[in-house]
């Protein structure tokens, strides 16, 4: 028997809350302890570790993949299932380790030239910048064989047990070392900070090999590897390196061409407002862990009506707490910022943070067709349009910077995912007839949400939000919120009890 699905997505949702929920706490304390330049540096380290993230080549998809399919062995050959998820998890693993130890080694050593000829840094000394980027090439080396192991959590539906180990491991991330960093105040420098960042990535990199293993007396890491799994993997995952590539480069453009022509300080707005705009991503990556093994299991099972129900429900409910959450900060991240920051950086937040945002909630929504698209191995799809996006953003992104500074770069990210979305939700209505339904459904339900909900927010801000203190303006966007998202589960009550 499957688990429920939603003890699988607020499995891995409650990790991705914790770590997100406490990075933003930890965000104005960092600022002010270690300046805004390593904010800026902070900013850079994100970027570089999802380029190198794309390495995997679609790796962790395939296994992820590759361990779902064979789900239904657990109960008929517990034996056999056993061999074939441990050789499986200990080819990828060795392969992931090799990985991570040269990529490791190409950072540390390349840490002087990208402090020295890349950055543009003024307050901070070069040899805290050169030794950040050294602990840095640590950590990104280290992620690697974490991907692949929680990639295999994933496939075997061990979300429970891989958020017991990183619930933990997001709050050492976060408030601990802010502690440390507060506790140790002649310490706190952006060097020491990245230092320990990699300490704690060794320490979850243990404990996810011990957790992973140890049901089995920790025998499993002792079955042999094969290496017909990763020709296997190659024919799957080759799309979807070409889809990751291409991926990181459309998203972390803008980034990455920032970083090497503002100066750290002010690349530290773009930072702050991409972080608050990352938001819906702790939703998209939660529901990708869960959606994209069921997906997998009710393919290769073929069971099509129950994957197309719960796409459709998904992806309806899905998109509604998007809309209010991008309505929300459109009217509102002005006054929330506000609480966190003084007023000069709020304002300069606050004119990215709306634009970044709704490209992002963008962005999140397609996950639910790119997790259908990877289950049955339509690997095409996403990879031409970001082939068909790339030399726009890469004209348009100069010109836009140059014209409109960091503002510019904001509408460029906006208009890709526009474009990625509708062209994506073309096509795929047109290969699976049964999402038509889903998609014209959609097209009527979202609109008329917007023009409810906006008009009231509108007034909200304009009557109600002048004479309030700060405190009261948070309590009352969150009952705004929690209020709209609640109406919505009320609507959507049978469907979500009968997919979830």
């Amino acid at each position: 028997m499957l688990p429920k699905f939603r003890v699988l997505f607020f499995a891995g949702l409650a990790g991705k809350i914790a770590y997100a929920l406490s990075s933003l706490v930890v965000l104005p304390a960092l600022t002010s302890l270690l300046g805004q330049e390593s904010i800026g540096l902070l900013g850079f380290f994100t970027s570089l570790l999802m380029v190198f993230m794309a390495l995997d080549g679609g790796v962790t998809s395939a296994v992820t993949r590759k361990l779902a399919a064979v789900g239904t062995l657990r109960l008929r050959s517990p034996r056999r299932y056993r061999l074939y998820v441990f050789s499986v998890t200990n080819t990828f693993f060795l392969l992931f380790l090799a990985l991570g130890v040269l990529t490791s080694g190409m950072l540390v050593l390349g840490s002087g030239m990208l402090s020295g000829k890349w950055l543009n840094v003024e307050q901070l000394e070069s040899s805290q910048v050169q030794g950040a980027i050294f602990w840095m090439g640590v950590f990104i080396g280290l992620n690697f064989p974490i991907m692949l192991l929680q990639a295999a959590f994933h496939g075997r539906e061990m979300h429970v047990r891989l958020n017991f180990l990183y619930v933990p491991y997001a709050f050492a991330r976060t408030l601990g070392v802010l502690a440390v960093l507060m506790l140790f105040e002649a310490w706190a420098t952006i060097d020491f900070y990245f230092f320990l960042q990699a300490l704690l990535q060794f320490c979850y990199l243990v404990l996810l090999v011990f957790f992973y293993f140890y049901g089995d007396g920790l025998s499993g890491l002792w079955v042999r590897p094969s290496v017909r799994f990763i020709r296997q993997a190659l024919s799957f995952g080759s799309g979807v390196l070409m889809i990751s590539l291409t991926s990181v480069a459309v998203v972390q453009i803008d980034k990455v061409y920032l970083s090497g022509q503002l100066s750290l300080s002010d690349y530290a707005v773009y930072t702050l407002a991409g972080t608050f705009a990352s938001i819906p991503y702790i939703l998209s990556s939660a529901l990708y862990a869960a959606l994209f093994p069921r997906f997998s299991t009710y393919y290769a099972c073929r069971d099509i009506f129950h994957m197309g129900r719960m796409f459709g429900v998904v992806f309806l409910f899905f998109g509604s707490v998007l809309l209010v959450a991008c309505v929300l900060v459109w009217f509102f991240s002005g006054d929330l910022l506000r609480l966190i920051f003084d007023d000069g950086l709020a304002v300069a937040v606050q004119g990215l943070l709306p634009i970044l945002f709704i490209g992002t909630a963008l962005q999140a929504l397609l996950i639910v067709p790119y997790s259908l698209q990877l289950a049955v191995g339509w690997t095409s799809l996403a990879l031409r349009i970001n082939l068909l996006a790339l030399p726009l953003i890469l004209i348009s992104l100069p010109v836009a910077v140059d014209g409109f500074g960091m503002l510019g770069a904001a509408w460029v990210w906006l208009s890709y995912n526009v474009l990625a979305f509708a062209i994506t939700l073309y096509l795929m209505m047109r290969r699976f007839a049964f999402l038509r339904v889903v998609f014209l459904r959609s097209i009527k339900f979202f609109p008329c949400m917007f023009f409810l909900f906006a008009p009231i927010c509108y007034a909200f801000e304009l009557w109600v939000m002048p004479g309030l203190s700060k405190g009261m303006v948070f309590l009352v966007v969150m009952f705004l919120g929690a209020g709209s998202v609640a109406l919505t589960t009320w609507w959507f009550r049978r469907d979500l009890i009968a997919v979830v």
